[in-house]
């Protein structure tokens, strides 16, 4: 059976027969390999090391370490095995594999500097306000990593603001995005991905006659960016990267330009760069 495993390494079965599992607590046999044999395993144990994820038809399972001889000078005259794996256990016990939405999930809190695009700059000045150039952000999100696998996903919630001497903005949004990790292995993790939000309500404030005036409107836009993630299956992981994303606005009211006519703010994007930690749930 050919498959394909990342940040993983080759082992030697010890023990007659090493059984395999569907389940980490180990109560699910779906097979076994023979002494002598060579598997793949992953680098990252679970169940205080006493176990191992190892693919199995494209699907995660579990083998116990002690059945396993590591990186030893045998593994060089030994054909990969394949498994001896029971289809009707196999299929019974379908619903007990990783990936469980449930496990393999991080806490994702970053901090991010937003360099805002010429654009809103312009439209700043256009209606007579000084142009900030950064806006700030704080993220708290849910990220799915499972083991071996490439693909990962978050959702979460977003707050955005920019505060200058005569206007200032803010918004909460809900974010979702799908990824591919580029780079995978323990010691760090490199991710691309992209996504959508959306804001059911973005106030802004601003002097007008040198009175304040408050709107209020909605938002919904799309990222995407890259990031990489160091201590990549620990319990506490650091993380920085960058995204481009774009605020789309609307229902907010036409603002005064310094002609005496009116002008929509229709967006606000920019480069966000951000830091901050991973806590694994």
């Amino acid at each position: 059976m050919a498959f394909k495993v990342y940040a993983s390494k080759p082992a030697v079965v010890v023990s007659t027969r090493a059984v395999i599992y569907a389940d980490q607590e180990l109560k699910s046999p779906i097979g076994f390999v023979s002494a002598g044999r060579k598997v793949i395993v992953g680098d990252v144990p679970r169940k205080n090391g006493e176990i191992l994820p190892i693919i199995v038809i494209g699907r995660v399972a579990w083998i116990k370490v002690r059945d396993l001889a590591l990186n030893t000078e045998d593994l060089k005259n030994i054909t990969t095995s394949r498994f001896k794996v029971s289809q009707d256990q196999f299929e019974k016990n379908k619903d007990k594999f990783d990936d469980n939405v449930f496990e393999n999930n991080y806490a994702r809190l970053v901090f991010g500097s937003i360099s805002v695009d010429d654009s809103y700059k312009e439209f700043a000045e256009l209606t007579g306000s000084s142009p900030g150039d950064t806006a700030t952000n704080f993220k708290v999100n849910v990220f799915h990593r499972p083991p071996f696998k490439r693909s990962i996903w978050s959702i979460g919630f977003a707050y955005y603001t920019q505060s200058e001497t005569d206007y200032d903005w803010e918004t909460i949004t809900l974010e979702a995005t799908y990824g591919y990790s580029l780079i995978q292995t323990s010691a760090f993790s490199i991710d691309a991905y992209g996504g959508f939000l959306v804001g059911g309500d973005f106030n802004y404030s601003r002097l007008e006659s040198g009175q304040t005036v408050k709107d209020n409107g909605s938002t919904y836009g799309w990222l995407y960016g890259a990031q990489i993630k160091l201590f990549s299956y620990s319990k506490i992981g650091l993380i920085a990267g960058f995204t481009r994303q774009t605020l789309k606005l609307s229902g907010l009211t036409a603002f005064e330009t310094t002609s005496g006519g009116k002008s929509d703010l229709q967006e606000i994007s920019g480069t966000n760069i951000f830091f901050g930690l991973s806590f694994k749930l």
